[in-house]
């Protein structure tokens, strides 16, 4: 379930000031009624967090506006995180303007990423002892613990589990824009953008573990 408000109020020609709120509360569980176990995750997850976010644009002149923001995010899964945001626009005209911005973000990994724990194969761990523990050319087989055969007589197998990694530190990233935008002739819109971004703390999609 999800809540969140928002309110904004000009405040005389040349200020607007904006103010707003979320909570988000999530619940998953994954339990197999059959078997009593998780199928998904490896526990119940049970989460929840909330935000406070704010913007200030301020019109300094008939040309310059400059534009202010933050967000101050608090969730069980991760510490208190403060984003801002910093955006300067100058107006050629009414039609043409050039905008600088600044901004610092950060990405949460997901439940999967988090807390996966399924079968993905299976390892025929009976066929392996069987070539390494039992083997008659060993002076002296191996008792390795794990039979080779069950009770039907059928090669064992263990299951190979993907797992999520519930210590992944969040991944952050702070960025400039500089870009450009503008009616030309009246008739085309057009709009040009350099990006650069600099990302900490990557989070990749699930790889095989080494």
């Amino acid at each position: 379930a999800r809540r969140g408000e928002l309110f904004g109020r000009p405040v005389g020609d040349t200020l607007r000031f904006v103010i707003g709120g979320a909570y988000t509360w999530e619940d998953v569980d994954s339990l197999e009624a059959t078997t009593g176990q998780q199928t998904v995750v490896y526990e119940p997850i049970h989460a929840n967090r909330q935000a406070l976010f704010t913007q200030l644009d301020w019109r300094a002149s008939e040309h310059f506006k400059l534009v202010f923001a933050a967000r101050e995010d608090w969730s069980t899964l991760h510490t208190p995180q403060f984003s801002p945001k910093a955006a300067f626009v100058y107006s050629i005209n009414p039609a043409n303007s050039i905008r600088l911005t600044y901004s610092q973000a950060f990405q949460v990994a997901n439940y999967s990423e988090y807390f996966l724990h399924t079968d993905i194969s299976y390892f025929p761990i009976g066929s392996f002892i069987n070539l390494w523990c039992v083997q008659p050319f060993l002076p002296n087989p191996v008792d390795c613990g794990i039979p080779a055969t069950d009770a039907n007589g059928q090669t064992t197998f263990i299951p190979i589990l993907a797992v999520g990694n519930d210590d992944l530190k969040l991944e952050t990233t702070s960025a400039w824009e500089l870009g450009y935008s503008g009616v030309l002739a009246s008739k085309v819109f057009v709009t040009v953008d350099y990006y650069r971004a600099k990302n900490n703390n990557f989070i990749t999609d699930l790889v095989p573990q080494v």
